[in-house]
C-alpha cells in the first residue's frame, strides 16, 4: 500500500477542516479564493485544502480554459500531477483507483468530456469535496447518485498525497 501524508486522525481531521472551510464557495474559474465572498474551481480547491491542511507547499497554478476536457485528449489535471515538481514529488498515482482503496487526502480525478479534468478530495467516511460550476463547493458522498446517473462520471486516476 501507498502510504499517505494523512496518516494521523490529527491530519485527517485538519484535512476535513480545511475541505469544510471551503464549503458555499461559489465556483469561480482559475481562482482561489475561499468564503461566499471569494470564489474557487476544483484544482485551487484541491491545492488550497492540502496546502492548509500541511501536506504541500504553495503552487503556481496556470490559467486553463474550464471546457478543455470537452475538447482535447489531454488531461492537464493528470498532467499536473504527472510533470509538475511540486506535485510529482508530494503525490503518488494509485495503480487502481477502486473505491475500496482510496484513503482520506487522495485527489480524485473524473473525466469530464474526454478526459480527466474534474477533482475532488476524499475525506473521512466517504466524503468528497469538489466544486461544481452551479453548486461551487461542496461535499457529497463519493458513491452519491444524483437524478438517476453518477453526477461525476467515471473515476479515471487517484492520487495520494505521501508523507513529509
Amino acid at each position: 500500500m501507498i502510504p499517505t501524508f494523512y496518516d494521523t486522525p490529527a491530519k485527517v481531521a485538519a484535512l476535513r477542516a480545511a475541505a469544510v472551510s471551503l464549503v458555499g464557495t461559489p465556483f469561480f474559474a482559475n481562482s482561489e479564493a475561499p468564503g461566499r465572498d471569494g470564489g474557487i474551481d476544483c484544482v485551487h480547491a484541491l491545492n488550497w485544502i492540502h496546502r492548509t491542511a500541511g501536506a504541500i507547499g504553495p503552487l503556481q497554478i496556470p490559467r486553463q480554459a474550464m471546457d478543455h476536457g470537452q475538447h482535447s485528449d489531454r488531461s492537464l489535471l493528470i498532467e499536473a500531477f504527472e510533470t509538475w515538481p511540486g506535485l510529482r514529488s508530494r503525490f503518488a498515482r494509485l495503480p487502481d483507483c477502486l473505491p475500496a482503496n482510496l484513503l482520506p487526502g487522495d485527489c480524485l480525478c473524473f473525466l469530464a468530456g474526454h478526459v480527466p479534468h474534474h477533482g475532488g478530495v476524499l475525506l473521512d467516511a466517504g466524503d468528497m469535496l469538489h466544486v461544481l460550476k452551479r453548486d461551487g463547493a461542496h461535499l457529497m458522498q463519493l458513491g452519491a447518485v444524483v437524478r438517476g446517473r453518477r453526477i461525476l462520471g467515471y473515476l479515471a486516476a487517484a492520487y495520494r498525497p505521501l508523507p513529509l
